[in-house]
């Protein structure tokens, strides 16, 4: 199966949170990306991004942010 590998701006559209939040996930290595390009730009896996969502607990510091705005 392919993967859909998708940039950091579409990655923080689909999570409801900002590009900044996603370099700072993975600045503390909460979340990071499934790839880079050869120019060094970072990709996300949608399918690996949609199921790690939807196991966090917002309540928790460490999960705040993931799976904010996403439509279950």
């Amino acid at each position: 199966m392919d993967r859909k590998l998708v940039s950091i701006r579409e990655a923080a559209q689909f999570l409801g949170v900002t590009p900044t939040t996603l370099r700072r996930w993975e600045r503390e290595g909460r979340l990071l990306p499934d790839a880079r390009t050869s120019g060094g730009d970072r990709r996300y896996d949608l399918s690996r991004l949609g199921s790690e969502s939807q196991g966090s607990d917002p309540k928790r510091p460490e999960n705040r942010g993931l799976g904010a705005g996403v439509a279950s």
